[in-house]
């Protein structure tokens, strides 16, 4: 909501945008000069004493970033040696009032929120409330999750955690507020293992919403409460939580998306069915002292809230080709060791990454759908934070081809609202489906081993949200079974709105 998800946001590679365009609030050109005028009272920070030396060269290019209208704001953090050296923001927090940007400006994290929820989390497991290994139904009150493959038992909070589950992507935003749906409904209607859990990776929203749902569950105390009392107060991030905390509102991030003419629109606010994969504000200055509780020793003061074994479960990603620990991502950063996230939704982009041999750290915000330039942002900071070393990427394996599947196949989707059925057929590149009463033929087919994805179908009217009346786009994810059937998930995305998925099984036709 990561994402580089950014999340399932990552996944799909996709950056959202509101489906309607009347929702958005033009900038004009009030709001440029607004921007324009920030810029020059920030003036350059390679002329600003207050940059170290060695983030000069990185500020410069962040304030140019700025001034040329690539995002309204920035806001970085960077540690080294345990300690933070730098912070700083650059452009205007909201466009309308001219507000500028700081390192205690407060951003929306997106999927950033998913190792604030874990930690959480862990502090339940370090006084032995929750057991990572242990069923995640066996902690839900009401509502479970189902396994179409493998079993339901075997889908852990751990396996929730570190995205291998089997639970299929999903995002889902809600603009009215109030119009989530309740935990338990959202559990009902899409969590459900697609493929045997612990035997892939699916990076999923839903996972880390059924997560904060069972912390809330267990804790006896409303999620919120729970993270500001026992997390963010422990942390000392004051400013940390997933609302606008009271007497902090002028320090609050506006969310901008640009639109063809390259102006910022504003993004309305909205809401989730997966808080804790993305709905936690935070700034630069709390981020990092969330980024030194995981760099510095359990021995010092500000890592007293979990004990050692658990702050470092946190970080030991144990499933062989699974990059994920408990929601860190221990994938190496320019050829160092480290652990990170990121996060992307409408109008959203952010980033943190810690470098345990060393000690560093980096915190990259911004208020607008913006992965490249945070990540133009993130590669600057840390080449000027570790001195460089060699980056051995590995060359890309080339995958065998497949002869393609071919054969007409019959089942159904299991949909909330009735299972509609489905009938495929497949013969070399082309494609036709007809599910329900639509009839549909997919312009894109790419088969990967026993794995087939079919999309180019257009767009179908199938119920996703409730609030949402307008069509989605289709794609078929399938996998070819041992009998000859197929069977995966059918997702349907509104572009802004909502990535959902649901299960489809087809026999060959006889």
């Amino acid at each position: 909501m990561a994402r580089t998800k950014s999340g399932c946001i990552a996944a799909t590679g996709r950056k959202p945008r509101p489906a309607a365009e009347g929702q958005l609030t033009p900038l004009g050109r009030t709001g440029f000069a607004s921007l324009l005028l920030a810029v020059m009272q920030l003036g350059l920070p390679a002329q600003d004493s207050k940059t170290p030396e060695d983030f000069r060269e990185v500020a410069s290019f962040i304030a140019s970033a700025v001034s040329t209208g690539r995002a309204p704001s920035v806001a970085v953090a960077a540690i080294r040696d345990g300690q933070l050296v730098w912070s700083q923001g650059f452009g205007t927090i909201d466009l309308a009032k001219g507000s500028p940007a700081g390192p205690d400006s407060l951003y929306l994290l997106a999927s950033v929120s998913k190792p604030l929820t874990a930690t959480g989390l862990m502090l339940l497991v370090d006084k032995g409330e929750l057991d990572l290994d242990q069923p995640a139904n066996s902690y839900l009150p009401k509502a479970k999750i189902r396994a179409y493959r493998g079993s339901e038992d075997e889908v852990s909070l751990r396996r929730l955690a570190n995205h291998s589950s089997g639970l299929p992507v999903h995002w889902n935003f809600f603009y009215a507020p109030g119009r989530a749906p309740s935990r338990e409904l959202s559990i009902e209607r899409y969590a459900f293992a697609h493929y045997p859990p612990g035997s892939g990776l699916e990076y999923c929203n839903l996972a880390f919403g059924i997560i904060d749902y069972i912390v809330e569950v267990r804790s006896g105390m409303p999620w919120r409460k729970f993270m500001e009392e026992q997390v963010y107060a422990a942390l000392g991030m004051s400013s940390t939580s997933d609302r606008i905390l009271p007497g902090l509102e002028a320090r609050a991030s506006k969310q901008y998306l640009r639109d063809a003419g390259g102006r910022f629109r504003l993004v309305p606010p909205y809401g989730f069915d997966h808080d804790g994969a993305s709905a936690i504000w935070s700034s630069a200055t709390d981020l990092s002292r969330f980024l030194q509780f995981f760099l510095l020793p359990a021995e010092a003061e500000e890592n007293r809230l979990l004990s050692e074994p658990a702050r470092l479960e946190m970080l030991d990603a144990k499933t062989p080709g699974n990059p994920y620990g408990v929601a860190w991502n221990r994938r190496p950063f320019q050829g160092h060791q480290a652990f990170s996230h990121t996060g992307s939704m409408p109008g959203v982009a952010t980033q943190v990454i810690g470098f345990p041999a060393a000690r560093a750290g980096i915190v990259v915000l911004v208020n607008a759908s913006a992965n490249g330039l945070r990540n133009e942002i993130s590669n600057r900071m840390v080449r000027a934070l570790l001195p460089p070393t060699e980056d051995a990427a590995e060359a890309p394996a080339e995958l065998a081809k497949e002869p393609p599947i071919a054969g007409h196949w019959q089942g159904k989707l299991a949909h909330f609202a009735g299972d509609i059925t489905v009938d495929l057929e497949i013969e070399g590149q082309q494609a036709r489906a007809r599910i329900g009463e639509s009839r549909r033929s997919f312009s894109r087919l790419r088969q990967t081993g026993n794995k087939l994805t079919l999309a180019g179908g257009g767009r179908i009217r199938i119920p996703g949200q409730d609030e949402y009346q307008g069509p989605s786009d289709l794609e078929l994810r399938l996998r070819l079974e041992a009998d000859g059937g197929l069977s995966g998930i059918l997702v349907l995305t509104a572009e802004g709105y909502y990535c959902l998925s649901h299960w489809i099984e087809l026999k060959p036709a006889k």
